[in-house]
């Protein structure tokens, strides 16, 4: 009877405690894994403080390949100075801290691009940033978020299930206790055990589908991964939709940077940040880091189609 009284108490217990700590949490909680998510050069307190925040090495959210620096295997980051993308002449991508790396190889003369090998004749200060692949990784991250903050009610329905099977169990207990002292003459000691599991109902195939995917088109969704201009998805092997990069670190489309060349035959404007590009559209260079997320996201999508068929 004593421990039957328990078993209730400890489950009344236990559910104002999860009732009053899921009320006291913010909507807002971060709840982290990321991206899934090192650095190179010396990294001060707040850098770790805020990749902590942002990444897990050891689990896999961002786990494009191009989201990471060719040099120090890092991913990029949009507030870590030091991670950085940055632009090089060629098309290639490097972090910030590494850039600077290079750069002081070089005697601070030119930055050899440790992919292609092509000198880069700028300081790494002047680099420019890459626009479109920051904008991916922010999108991405709020992606995230927003998958986490849709499976929180899911999760407080799993523990008041729990919590009720809980008191519906002891009570059962005390009902079989009472029957069982009432037939027995003698005093006997009952150890009731309650074991109780809380299962996580997420399903990893589906969350991962909708970080990457648009279930209704089954197609690349982010923002920057279309051209500002005509608003089409870039893409590997279509030529006009090739991404390329202007000086100041945007990037269009192929085919919009040939149009934007042809108004005035002298150089590029760019449609967001009105900086000029004096080349010729041709001599453009192509966002290397972006046609490998753009890849690595089609294979997935494959991947993604072949279960579901086999399924």
């Amino acid at each position: 009877m004593h421990t039957a009284l328990h078993i209730i108490i400890l489950s009344d217990y236990w559910i104002v405690w999860i009732l009053e700590s899921n009320r006291g949490q913010p909507e807002e909680d971060d709840l982290d894994t990321t991206v899934d998510t090192v650095e190179i050069i010396d990294s001060s307190d707040d850098d770790e403080l805020e990749n902590n925040d942002c990444f897990d090495q050891k689990k896999t959210d961002l786990r494009y390949h191009d989201l990471k620096c060719s040099i120090c295997k890092s991913f990029y980051h949009e507030s870590i100075k030091k991670r950085t993308p940055k632009l090089l002449s060629c098309g290639h991508t490097v972090c910030s801290g590494c850039a600077k790396m290079l750069c002081k190889l070089d005697f601070n003369i030119c930055i050899s691009c440790p992919i292609c090998r092509e000198e880069t004749d700028v300081d790494y200060i002047e680099l420019k940033k890459n626009y479109a692949l920051l904008g991916v990784i922010q999108e991405m991250k709020q992606d995230r978020k927003a998958v986490q903050r849709s499976l929180y009610p899911l999760v407080c329905l799993q523990i008041m299930h729990t919590a009720l099977h809980i008191i519906i169990l002891s009570d059962y207990w005390i009902v079989c206790v009472l029957e069982w002292n009432r037939e027995q003459d003698e005093d006997i000691d009952l150890d009731t055990t309650v074991d109780t599991e809380i299962i996580d109902s997420s399903d990893d195939e589906q969350l991962e589908d909708n970080e990457c995917f648009d279930q209704e088109k089954n197609d690349l969704r982010y923002h920057d991964l279309k051209c500002s201009v005509c608003k089409l998805f870039y893409h590997e092997s279509i030529k006009k939709r090739t991404p390329k990069m202007l000086s100041c670190g945007h990037t269009v489309c192929s085919g919009c940077s040939k149009m934007l060349y042809k108004i005035d035959y002298v150089y590029i404007q760019c449609p967001i940040c009105r900086e000029e590009t004096d080349i010729d559209y041709i001599e453009l260079k192509k966002n290397y880091a972006l046609l490998g997320i753009i890849q690595e996201m089609n294979q997935d999508k494959k991947s993604v189609q072949r279960r579901h068929s086999l399924s």
